[in-house]
C-alpha cells in the first residue's frame, strides 16, 4: 500500500484524494493534507512493524 500511494503522486510528492487508475497524473485535488497525513501514519505504522 505504501508503494502504491507513493507511486501515484504524479511527481508532486503529495498523496491525492483520488486519481485516475489509468493515469495517476489526473487527480482530484492538488492539495489535500488529510491524505498526506494518512500516508504518514501508514508509513510510520509499517516502519514500526519492521
Amino acid at each position: 500500500m505504501v508503494h502504491l500511494a507513493a507511486g501515484t503522486d504524479a511527481g508532486t510528492g503529495r498523496v491525492h484524494e483520488s486519481f485516475d487508475a489509468s493515469d495517476p497524473a489526473m487527480f482530484s485535488r492538488a492539495w489535500f493534507s488529510w491524505a498526506d497525513s494518512m500516508f504518514c501514519e501508514l508509513a510510520l505504522a509499517v516502519a514500526d512493524d519492521r
